[in-house]
């Protein structure tokens, strides 16, 4: 019978590159995050965060006549998809501010009051940390690298070309 179990949660030390020496985050002192593995009621509240509305109506002609169908929507930023994915698994960051506070509390109620937070980290550090998010949550991203590529030749002739190549 399937049994249910606990989310995971997973804690990753981070490190970042940059052109930016005030940006840098080496080993002996990492970004360390902590990620829950979403479930199905995070995927619902995900989905209300980045659902964009469709605006659907006909145009009219000069005698008012409906003459041409048109759709308008509203595409979600990729900066402000990495923030909703972050805001609803992180539970752990050790970043601190100027003061040595935690910029991340855990007790952030609104998407508001985390993203007033996340907009203040270096996109460096941003894409990093989503980075982890998406080692938690894999089918939130864009798929691995290969995803697409074919395992078959398409076309006779395919695996000579790519044997010659070699």
């Amino acid at each position: 019978m399937p049994r249910l179990i606990a989310p995971t949660e997973k804690e990753f030390s981070l490190t970042v590159d940059s052109h930016y020496a005030e940006r840098m985050v080496g080993p002996d002192d990492p970004i360390v995050v902590k990620f829950r593995q979403a479930t199905e009621a995070t995927n619902l509240k995900r989905q209300e965060f980045l659902a964009r509305p469709i605006k659907r109506m006909w145009e009219k002609d000069e005698s008012g006549a409906d003459s041409q169908y048109r759709e308008e929507f509203l595409l979600t930023s990729f900066g402000k998809r990495m923030a909703v994915d972050v805001y609803l698994t992180m539970t752990h960051c050790n970043i601190t501010d100027e003061a040595g506070k935690p910029v991340f509390t855990g007790r952030e109620r609104t998407f508001e009051e985390f993203l007033s937070k996340w907009g203040r980290l270096w996109s460096e550090w941003a894409e990093t940390i989503y980075g982890a998010c998406l080692r938690v949550n894999p089918s939130w991203g864009f798929g691995v690298p290969d995803e697409n590529e074919d395992e078959e030749a398409l076309t006779e002739g395919e695996e000579v070309a790519g044997v010659a190549a070699s």
